[in-house]
């Protein structure tokens, strides 16, 4: 759709995809071929790769060349506050230093976040969701604690919390998001300005 219908989609994000570099083989032969060595792993093989339908489908019917994903498909795909991807190092079926490396080639930077613990599927629960959940919801990540507490029930319901602010030589529109923990980067505070339309403009950072 983001190749096809840009239009349809304020933002693209990729959470553990395997879409990337599917012509090495890393996420066929993690799915379909390795042995398991590890309790996850098993479990995988046991109760996904080896259920009759999806086996069947994966080993006999699954177009690889059309489901691959190439960076110049995708809009905006350098731009951190329309694509985000996030990647864990000890993703179990794709490999995620493969993916970035390729990404950061084709200059990919401030859009990957990257997390040196993570596995596939951990973008689901915790803190990662919440800064999946925040960046589909206004394009960033930073102060995500503070938007969790106070802005995400806000932004479901369609109200701002947008004030008037002095920022530089004038006045500007502009929100803020703070956390409360110190040494974390929920201390950061994020400040947009607002287009005519009500859409994000511009967006600079403050701590």
């Amino acid at each position: 759709m983001a190749g096809d219908c840009p239009s349809l989609a304020r933002r693209n994000t990729f959470v553990d995809p395997v879409v990337f570099c599917l012509w090495e083989g890393d996420v066929c032969w993690s799915f379909c071929y390795r042995k398991p060595s590890k309790a996850l792993e098993l479990l995988l093989q046991y109760f996904v790769a080896s259920e009759v339908g999806i086996a069947n489908y994966i080993q006999r019917h699954f177009d690889w060349a059309n489901n691959t994903v190439f960076l110049d498909e995708i809009p905006h795909a350098t731009n951190p506050h329309r694509t985000a991807f996030f990647l864990g190092a000890k993703d179990m079926i794709l490999d995620a230093s493969r993916v970035r490396r390729c990404l950061e080639r084709h200059g990919v930077r401030a859009g990957i976040h990257w997390d040196a613990n993570g596995s596939h599927g951990d973008c689901l629960s915790g803190d990662t969701r919440d800064r999946v959940v925040m960046f589909v919801g206004t394009g960033l990540t930073h102060g995500w604690r503070g938007w969790v507490r106070k802005g995400r029930r806000r932004h479901a319901l369609g109200q701002t919390d947008w004030t008037q602010a002095k920022r530089g030589s004038g006045d500007v529109s502009t929100t803020a998001v703070e956390g409360k923990l110190k040494g974390d980067e929920s201390d950061q505070t994020y400040v947009g300005r607002l287009a005519p339309g009500g859409e994000e403009e511009t967006l600079a950072w403050a701590v």
